[in-house]
């Protein structure tokens, strides 16, 4: 983690699991109960909409965006591949 990255984070935090100057326990295992679902849930629907080639939750969001683009695209194809097949 770079100081920047470090920064940024304590940042974003800060006022969420932090209250009267003191880190509040209870706040950071609710915040950690709901990365955990998160970590759970996002593979499931990465893997799908990557049609199996992708399901790690750190995948840049870009990377799983153009995965199933050029999914959906191959799908367009052989539809129209279909169509001319039939006429």
């Amino acid at each position: 983690m770079t100081d920047t990255e470090r920064r940024e984070t304590v940042e974003f935090w800060k006022d969420i699991i932090y209250k009267n100057g003191k880190l509040d326990e209870e706040q950071v295992l609710k915040e950690l109960c709901d990365y955990m679902y998160v970590m759970k849930e996002v593979p499931k629907v990465y893997c799908h909409i990557t049609g199996g080639k992708l399901s790690k939750i750190m995948y840049p969001a870009s990377t799983i965006i153009a995965v199933a683009d050029d999914l959906i695209s191959e799908e367009c194809v052989y539809k129209d591949d279909i169509r001319s097949l039939l006429e």
